[in-house]
């Protein structure tokens, strides 16, 4: 049903922390009556409104300018060359610590960005308060680098999910639709990031159930990031990124690699996986020497996992493949999916 659709689309986003939202509103904003987009913009800037209103979150700037007061240390090449012969101008360089931080540019830029694409009354008071929160935060044109540039601290990790739906945002107003994207009137999501980024957070909300530690798991491969080719000149070329690596006990190689795709197996297709993804599996463990890959997938229907082993291979690479049921509530039955990961990880020991 639409509602059982919305419903499972929300626990993917709050799931992958784009928005908060519990059990109970996940239920409640999938019965409502608001579009998908204006029922999350709404959540967004509810949560939003309520940090800024506990504290704006502040961090020390670097700035420089001619100044008639000592203040930080003296630019001396400034100095000589703005100011010689000038005793009432010091040309400093200091920290100030000030709300002007990219984490607010990016905050309030995203909601410039809302402006024309929210239609209650409400959704836009509340995105005006916001603005009035951000008053003395400086414009910003927005850029996906503008992202890669902020590193949240102890006080500022407050705003995480909020961060993360702002890049949700920039990226569907910005990115072309491409087969399995959702069209949430006018903004598309895609529904393959979405739900790389859903397993890769579920995996890591539940390691210790799955028998692994929470330290070991690593999304996007980060720090575990590798080179598949290199030249004759010994330039690199194809950066390998898996969705996720879980780390052996011990170290070394990893124990598996996860790789999440939205895409339904086409009939006819014996393993379950489409055979561009079994190559590229075989690329992963080849150059991270790992013998244990987990293929998941959505499904129509619950489907048992499977197993398949690489014929004739020294290493005894393994392949799981793992079905997440698209039929069924997913806040109900994740347990299954639990079960099917920790099994995958236990059959590949």
């Amino acid at each position: 049903t639409v509602e059982l659709a919305r419903r499972n689309f929300l626990f993917m986003i709050s799931t992958a922390r784009h928005v908060k939202l519990k059990p109970a509103g996940i239920a409640s904003q999938a019965s409502a009556k608001l579009p998908v987009f204006e029922s999350l913009v709404r959540q967004f800037a509810s949560e939003l409104l309520f940090e800024l209103r506990k504290g704006v979150s502040h961090s020390y700037i670097s700035r420089e300018g001619n100044l008639e007061v000592l203040k930080g240390r003296i630019r001396f090449p400034e100095q000589v060359r703005l100011n010689s012969g000038r005793s009432d101008r010091l040309y400093m360089e200091y920290d100030e610590f000030s709300i002007d931080t990219q984490l607010n540019r990016v905050l309030k830029a995203t909601c410039a960005l809302l402006a024309r694409r929210v239609g209650s009354a409400r959704t836009r008071q509340m995105r005006q308060e916001i603005l009035l929160e951000l008053a003395d935060v400086g414009e910003l044109h927005l850029t996906a680098d503008h992202f890669d540039r902020i590193s949240l601290t102890r006080e500022s990790a407050r705003f995480d999910s909020h961060l993360s739906f702002c890049k949700l945002v920039f990226n569907g107003l910005t990115t072309t639709a491409s087969h399995g994207d959702v069209d949430t009137f006018g903004f598309l999501v895609s529904m393959n990031q979405l739900f790389e980024e859903f397993i890769g957070r579920f995996v890591s909300t539940h390691a210790n159930r799955l028998g692994i530690g929470p330290s070991s798991v690593h999304l996007q491969a980060k720090n575990r990031r590798k080179w598949l080719l290199k030249n004759d000149a010994g330039e690199h070329a194809i950066l390998l990124k898996p969705d996720i690596v879980i780390d052996a006990i011990g170290g070394g190689s990893p124990f598996a690699i996860i790789d999440t795709k939205w895409k339904l197996v086409a009939s006819g297709n014996r393993i379950g996986v489409p055979i561009a993804d079994v190559y590229q599996m075989l690329a992963y463990s080849k150059r991270y020497r790992c013998s244990n890959y987990i293929f998941v997938l959505p499904s129509k229907g619950r489907v048992e996992p499977r197993t398949y082993r690489v014929v004739d291979d020294e290493f005894d690479r393994a392949i799981r493949v793992a079905l997440v049921d698209l039929s069924g509530d997913w806040s109900l039955i994740m347990q299954s999916l639990i079960d099917d990961l920790a099994f995958a990880l236990k059959v590949l020991e």
